[in-house]
């Protein structure tokens, strides 16, 4: 018989080391299952004030559903259901209460989670955000990387060895030493989405004109629509890309996709009216990045 999330959980939280009746001190660290893994058992509370001493996440998310980069807006499971809620912290942020560190990069479709889980964690909480991808802040690219195991030291002496008796502060001035936070060579990453001129054939797609100076891009974009379907259910994706200025090649920045049977609400999928109005609005993954003078910054909508 399969063993469900749920049992796995109980199973490791019952695991716990105990030594002479005396708990031993446990943090959980991961990336990808990992780190989703330590929240959720912190969210489950395993004797929190004995043995759970801390959670170090990197690249997480606290919505499995709404922020889950495989299943983005619906795209693939259509509807928001106990199965994802169970993993979702977001159902009661203040449910973990051990300290709680935090990774981010800028360059990694998990970057929009670590702004909400830094404001709604009511535990003590630390976070790292950088122009890095999916790997560790010490060994990644753009840059420029840090000395990751020294902030995990620090850490571990500041909420594990000797609780609240050594310094945090760190310079929040740096000056050139800091390097370029945005980060500019992972666009030419092999790794990188390909050029966006082919989907933006098939799409519908508007351009600015050629930037007049440099800009570096932050935030949190959302795209409203108001839209009328010959058909009962469909999806959107929209991206936001960037035309260079000589190869004329179209670069990704950020996209969202929408099932807009969701249109209404994730938990109750809705079939469209065909050939109604319907207003729907979707976040896109937020980018952070930087762009050059004359280039072009584009949005592409596909149906």
């Amino acid at each position: 018989m399969k063993s469900s999330k749920q049992d796995i959980h109980r199973q490791i939280r019952s695991e716990f080391p105990y030594k002479d009746e005396q708990l031993t001190q446990v943090v959980i660290y991961g990336k990808y299952w990992g780190r989703f893994n330590g929240l959720q058992i912190g969210f489950r509370q395993p004797k929190v004030e004995q043995n759970l001493s801390g959670i170090i996440s990197a690249y997480s998310t606290d919505d499995r559903y709404n922020n889950d980069i495989h299943y983005h807006g619906g795209c693939l499971a259509a509807q928001e259901d106990t199965y994802w809620r169970y993993g979702s912290i977001s159902e009661d942020y203040s449910k973990i209460l051990c300290p709680v560190l935090l990774i981010g990069g800028f360059s990694n479709l998990y970057n929009s989670s670590i702004f909400r889980l830094i404001n709604q964690l009511e535990c003590p909480k630390r976070s790292i955000l950088g122009p890095w991808g999916h790997q560790w802040p010490d060994d990644d690219y753009p840059g420029p990387q840090i000395g990751f195991l020294q902030e995990l030291v620090q850490w571990f002496d500041y909420y594990i060895k000797n609780p609240k008796k050594v310094s945090f502060l760190s310079p929040q001035e740096t000056g050139l030493s800091s390097g370029n936070l945005l980060g500019w060579g992972i666009i030419y990453s092999l790794d990188h989405p390909i050029d966006q001129r082919e989907d933006d054939g098939r799409s519908l797609c508007f351009e600015s004109l050629p930037l007049n100076q440099d800009y570096e891009l932050f935030g949190f974009p959302n795209v409203k629509l108001n839209l009328s379907s010959n058909s009962k259910n469909g999806l959107i994706c929209v991206r936001l890309c960037m035309i260079e200025e000589n190869s004329s090649s179209s670069i990704l920045i950020s996209r969202g996709i929408l099932n807009l049977t969701l249109y209404a609400s994730h938990e109750h999928s809705q079939q469209l009216n065909v050939d109604e109005r319907t207003s729907g609005g979707k976040a896109i993954f937020s980018p952070k990045t930087f762009l050059k003078k004359n280039y072009i910054f584009g949005i592409s909508i596909k149906f």
